[in-house]
């Protein structure tokens, strides 16, 4: 597995930790009000709020406000509520980790098209210049990354090392997402800082014969 892989699995396998990022500043009541949003748990979050109507931005020891967790988790229904109640629809996480964005890693379709509808930002970037269509791509979440199509996302935004979503899907052997991006209008022949381009990706990396011939039916060169 290469640095850069281990790296993302690294970064997947925090979210947990970072959902439920509560240290000792937070009474244990505060921690279950966390703990609820977490689990989907729609009476519990709406009990807790009527007492404490400011913890709809309140934030845990991770950075993480409650309709973060709402959206990692993919709990539409605690989001919506969340948001009636004044959660911030464009709240960053310390990465610059919008709720579309964390509900877009997660593959959480339907969260991410509830958040589209409130508004959110599609094409809103994180401290890297990465959109919720890269790192839909990136995860291989295929319903996501149509639906963000669907909605118009920019297909060839780049990230501030020239990556796109198609350099990802590429790398991570995502067949669906490259062919749904290449369909969308995705720039096969996009050059990276470093000059390479997903043909590029695809040939230095084993198993990925389809995706190349995929590329190369696109009009891709090396």
């Amino acid at each position: 597995m290469s640095g850069r892989c281990i790296r993302v699995c690294l970064a997947a396998a925090t979210v947990a930790a970072m959902a439920l990022g509560m240290g000792g500043c937070y009474t244990k009541e505060k921690q279950s009000f966390f703990l609820a949003v977490h689990g989907g748990n729609t009476s519990e979050v709406e009990r807790m709020l009527g007492d404490h109507a400011d913890w709809v931005r309140t934030v845990n020891d991770e950075g993480a406000q409650p309709i973060h967790v709402a959206a990692m988790e993919g709990q539409t229904k605690v989001a919506v509520m969340l948001l009636d109640r004044g959660a911030d629809l464009e709240a960053k996480h310390k990465n610059s980790w919008r709720p579309l964005c964390w509900a877009c890693e997660r593959g959480a379709a339907d969260t991410a098209a509830m958040l589209l509808d409130r508004g959110a930002a599609i094409d809103a970037r994180d401290r890297w210049g990465r959109t919720p269509l890269y790192w839909a791509a990136t995860h291989g979440h295929t319903p996501v990354v149509e639906l963000l199509i669907a909605r118009k996302a920019d297909v060839r935004a780049a990230d501030k090392d020239g990556r796109t979503a198609l350099h990802e899907a590429v790398r991570f052997g995502r067949e669906e997402c490259v062919a749904r991006l290449i369909r969308a209008g995705a720039d096969v022949n996009a050059a990276d800082k470093g000059g390479q381009r997903p043909l590029g990706v695809a040939t230095n990396v084993r198993r990925h014969d389809k995706i190349r011939q995929m590329l190369l039916s696109a009009g891709a060169t090396p």
